[in-house]
């Protein structure tokens, strides 16, 4: 203890000096303003745990925002709650020369509300500061201290935030007892001249002069390119309840016995019903989706965000009364109906999201994650469902949890296991088409696409949507189409089958036009490329494709009795590790068959790639919109 205030000292005598060293826009590095939307001048970030049950975080950062587009890079907030007391709040705003023009205090800042109106109970709040100045650059200089009573989470470092921000110093300083187990993990510091420091009670890192990074397409996410530490301890302190995070066997029993184990308390009538819903079913699989399906049908989803309730779930017996939970409650109320039915189901934590695809890490046994799925054991293989969403199919989780590594939870035996991929084929869509070109060039067609995997996830929303904005999503996704008259639209949504088939008929007036009598037909209507990606002098990163996908397309089109085929394209093929595309026309008869194959592969490419890669778009695009020469006699 002795070590950690003689530590606290030290901080406190150099934020002295950091916040009165000289912060005028001249003394930026010029390396630092290349690209940079803003500058982190200073980042120091000093943590002291100073037992199981009370934490301290003090924090001085100064950003000088050098236009528009660097004002959202500031973050004036700091979060509160009950078990949280914010002891310092401040900010000061200082000029181009790096002199102070205003300073406001914490009676300047709002204070809001945490969670948006979807939370129907929660006790998180913010305090931000919003500032507004009639000139570039300026420097905003923002100090807090918080203390409060929650240990499971220590903050990581990460002294890259953003793209086009540039960092001139960043500093960590965390320390704790040595009984609680101080630990750490270390992630992408290769490359940057980080100083690492440790002590007998904790670390600090530090890193100077980090230019901004303009951000490359098809690039990995941030969390594979820029630094970071993380931190925990083995013991720790949880909204009131003490745990212990020495391996994830040991992690997941905890859960289990402190936030789990007493809140399966379903009435027996609701016990009995379960029993009733299966009683016909024949295997664990359609047991299971009957059950699922009830939940989706009785049932909806409203965060709920208050101390352990934050991370305990709601009672089964609340949920099966209310009709409503959070992700935790619903998982919980789902797994006591599987049970009451005689089905195994554990209760599974998950870094959930869209954008890109986050595991836990398997190698550093801590509170993560921030969101709760159900994983059902079968005869077969497990079964995984979001007892959040009320439209998915049973047994698909689409691209907001697949292909990560998870917490399963169970009395005993814990373990990290990876969610069902869906990548490459899998994600396939196929259209296909009967066209008809009249006399006048006008175009007619009936067009079918069926969509599977992640494709199925980006497609089966539009039964939700209203006719009208049908229409408009039609006349967005071909947009290529000139005047494209949408006449009727017929979606069906194979949930078991987990394939969402759109069968809409379209009309394209005055689509081929002639030149005398000479007419160019882009056979490809209803699949246009991609564009090309941004050409980089010299690339830095390496790029990815996170899940790959399979488009194939086939289209017949009918010519009327007084065209003739002039000349029709080469059949083409280009096959890469990354990708593959295929095109070919044919003529029989009066009619042309279009059929055209785009597959991209998952996976992460070297840069010295990129160039290729870039090129085989280039070349996709271009014979995407390969023409057929059509001669117009007088018949």
């Amino acid at each position: 203890m002795n070590k950690i205030l003689i530590a606290l000292t030290f901080w406190g005598l150099f934020s002295i000096t950091a916040t009165s060293q000289d912060f005028s826009v001249a003394s930026i590095p010029q390396e630092l303003l290349e690209n940079a939307d803003a500058v982190v001048r200073l980042d120091e970030r000093n943590i002291t745990v100073e037992d199981i049950k009370t934490k301290v975080t003090t924090i001085t950062k100064v950003v000088t925002v050098l236009n528009k587009s660097g004002k959202g890079y500031v973050r004036n907030y700091m979060g509160y709650d009950p078990n949280t007391k914010i002891k310092k709040l401040d900010v000061r705003i200082l000029d181009a020369n790096g002199n102070e023009i205003e300073r406001f205090k914490e009676k300047d800042f709002n204070d809001v509300s945490a969670v948006d109106g979807g939370t129907l109970y929660a006790d998180s709040r913010v305090k931000y500061f919003r500032y507004t100045s009639a000139s570039y650059p300026y420097t905003v200089v923002f100090t807090s201290e918080v203390e409060d009573v929650n240990t499971a989470f220590l903050p990581t470092w990460q002294p890259i935030y953003a793209n086009y921000v540039g960092v001139e110093k960043s500093i960590y300083t965390i320390h704790a007892p040595v009984q609680l187990g101080l630990k750490i993990k270390e992630g992408n510091l290769e490359g940057y001249n980080i100083e690492k420091k440790a002590f007998t009670s904790g670390y600090q890192f530090s890193v100077t002069n980090i230019p901004a990074i303009k951000p490359e397409a098809y690039s990995p996410p941030s969390e594979f390119l820029f630094p970071y530490v993380m931190f925990a301890l083995n013991k720790f302190h949880l909204e009131g309840v003490d745990g212990q995070a020495n391996d994830w066997k040991s992690f997941g029993e905890w859960m289990y016995d402190v936030l789990l184990k007493d809140t399966y308390d379903l009435p027996e009538s609701t016990k009995q019903k379960m029993k009733d819903l299966v009683a016909d079913k024949p295997t664990t699989y359609e047991k299971a989706k009957a059950i699922y399906e009830y939940v989706q049908q009785n049932t909806r989803y409203i965060s709920i965000q208050i101390g352990i309730g934050g991370w305990k779930p709601m009672l089964a017996s609340e949920v099966d009364k209310l009709g409503y939970g959070d992700c935790k409650a619903l998982t919980n109320y789902t797994k006591s109906l599987m049970n009451a039915a005689g089905l195994e189901a554990n209760y599974s934590v998950v870094y959930a999201g869209a954008n890109y695809k986050r595991d836990l890490k398997e190698d550093f046994v801590s509170v993560q994650g921030n969101h709760i799925i159900l994983e059902i054991p079968t005869e077969e293989k497990d079964i995984w469902v979001d007892c959040t969403n009320q439209i998915s199919p049973f047994n698909f989780i689409g691209d907001f949890t697949d292909d990560r590594k998870v917490l399963v939870v169970k009395p005993e035996g814990s373990e990290i296991v990876t969610t069902p991929a869906f990548l490459d084929d899998y994600n396939k869509q196929i259209t296909t088409a009967s066209c008809v070109l009249d006399a006048n060039g006008n175009l007619s067609a009936e067009v079918s696409i069926a969509s599977t995997g992640i494709q199925y996830d980006n497609s089966y929303y539009l039964e939700l949507r209203s006719s009208e904005d049908q229409v408009k999503h039609y006349k967005r996704y071909w947009g290529n189409l000139n005047n494209l008259q949408v006449d009727t639209i017929e979606l069906v949504n194979d949930k078991d089958n987990v394939e969402f088939t759109e069968n809409v008929s379209v009309q394209v007036p005055n689509y081929l036009s002639f030149t005398g009598d000479s007419g160019l037909l882009v056979a490809n209507f209803f699949n246009a490329s991609i564009s090309t990606p941004e050409r980089y002098r010299n690339r830095t990163t390496p790029f990815y494709i996170s899940r790959g996908f399979a488009d194939e397309d086939t289209y017949t089109i009918t010519l009327p009795d007084n065209f003739t085929v002039d000349f029709i394209p080469e059949p083409v093929k280009e096959t890469h590790e990354y990708g593959t595309y295929e095109m070919s026309i044919t003529k029989k008869g009066k009619q042309l068959v279009y059929h055209r194959v785009m597959k991209l592969n998952h996976g992460t490419y070297s840069k010295e790639k990129y160039s290729e890669f870039r090129k085989f778009f280039r070349n996709v695009s271009k014979m995407d919109g390969a023409k057929v020469i059509i001669k117009k006699t007088n018949q």
